[in-house]
């Protein structure tokens, strides 16, 4: 009988549930180990992940019979992994009705949402926007119509393949479709999150396919420029999470996005970070981003967003201003100025008049800048200011001159 060589991360994931009683009976690793080896390492947690979620939402046969809801779930990925690179992302279908949506809960352009009035364009707005580029899926499949690549994004496509950098290169005729379907800046954000993460990437046929199903389906893929920057920067933070931040289970880049979709862009954001801050007493990540963002969907006044709105967010840059500004300013306790060349001689005289200073003599926090008064000074501006504005002018025009040789 062929060894089977499973991960030992993975190994080690199924102990430590079994050790701490996630499950009624403990999951049979040797049961579950050659279903699991044929998954990459991060879809094999994945599947790990969600047999716990459907635990933890009362699945009763995922409770009493974990090792078949593993082998069961493993054979579901291995099925979706080989329909999302065959299958063709299918396009959103225009909603009939347009979602209800607390006005808390909206982020509009002047606040920096999602796009114009949030992540999503939907309703009304979303319907008018769009009902000449998406036709509902009976169309697309009965006409064949499929929009085709735009030129940077296929010359992007082409780029990532000639760098050599994927593990395997983009296959246009399996993938194609589903990134023309995206609007130019989300497939040409997308991508570029491909380009800068390809090391990471094992699969970039898979993860294009998914990625593109994913966002045609929450209703981003006509986003404007302003939201694929959003979602770019949402995809880079859950990447920074996974590699920096040591999680129970990895975040899923896909079902991620999906969960927080919903929210405000800023709650998004803040609460990556309020998971990062609370990773250590997390056992379910993804379950745990669920349950808060749908705190925050059914109190939208606690969210970041709203309370940002009041006010608060403008004390918070009030405070990282000043924060910056005293970094400028304060070096060893002291606080520094520029000499007074940097500001031009009409204002050192005027500093000079008003404070009674004499030449080479400025306040001791001045000297202490390393900067000497009279550094790269003219000789007549180094004459005493004191008494400005009686004979100063004609006694340094006299020395110059006799310096000079001038009559």
């Amino acid at each position: 009988m062929a060894t089977v060589k499973l991960n030992k991360q993975v190994s080690e994931k199924v102990r430590e549930l079994n050790a701490l009683g996630t499950f009624l009976t403990d999951v049979r690793l040797g049961a579950v180990a050659r279903k699991l080896s044929e998954l990459p390492m991060e879809k094999a947690l994945e599947v790990l992940q969600s047999v716990v979620d459907a635990a933890e939402g009362g699945d009763e046969s995922a409770q009493q019979d974990p090792t078949m809801a593993v082998i069961e779930a493993t054979k579901k990925a291995q099925k979706e992994d080989q329909e999302q690179v065959e299958i063709e992302a299918e396009p959103v279908p225009e909603p009939e009705e347009p979602p209800q949506e607390s006005q808390d809960g909206k982020w509009n352009q002047k606040s920096g949402g999602w796009n114009d009035k949030k992540w999503g364009e939907e309703g009304e707005d979303w319907n008018k926007d769009n009902k000449e580029d998406w036709k509902d899926e009976e169309d697309w499949k009965d006409d064949g119509e499929v929009p085709d690549l735009t030129e940077p994004v296929r010359n992007r496509v082409l780029k990532l393949n000639a760098s050599g950098k994927l593990c395997s290169e983009i296959d246009l005729d399996k993938i194609g479709s589903g990134l023309a379907k995206l609007s130019e800046p989300i497939a040409l954000q997308l991508l570029k999150d491909i380009f800068e993460n390809a090391d990471m990437v094992d699969k970039p046929n898979h993860l294009i396919g998914d990625a593109s199903r994913k966002i045609l389906l929450s209703g981003r893929g006509a986003a404007s420029e302003k939201v694929a920057h959003q979602i770019g920067n949402l995809m880079r933070r859950i990447r920074w999470v996974n590699s920096n931040v040591s999680l129970a289970f990895p975040l899923h880049m896909g079902n991620v996005l999906d969960i927080l979709q919903p929210l405000h862009h800023a709650d998004a954001m803040q609460l990556l970070k309020k998971l990062v801050q609370q990773a250590d007493d997390i056992d379910s990540p993804q379950s745990w981003l669920r349950k808060e963002a749908k705190h925050i969907q059914d109190n939208p006044e606690e969210g970041w967003a709203a309370q940002k709105g009041k006010g608060k967010g403008n004390d918070w840059k009030d405070k990282d201003k000043d924060w910056k500004d005293n970094g400028k300013q304060k070096a060893g306790g002291t606080i520094r100025a520029a000499p007074a060349t940097a500001y031009g001689d009409a204002w050192a005289r005027h500093m000079a008049t008003s404070q009674g200073w004499l030449a080479g003599s400025p306040p001791a926090k001045w000297q202490k800048t390393g900067n000497s008064w009279d550094d790269n000074k003219k000789p007549w501006e180094k004459k005493t200011w004191k008494d400005w504005g009686k004979s100063e002018e004609d006694e340094w025009s006299k020395e110059i001159k006799a310096k000079k040789g001038w009559k």
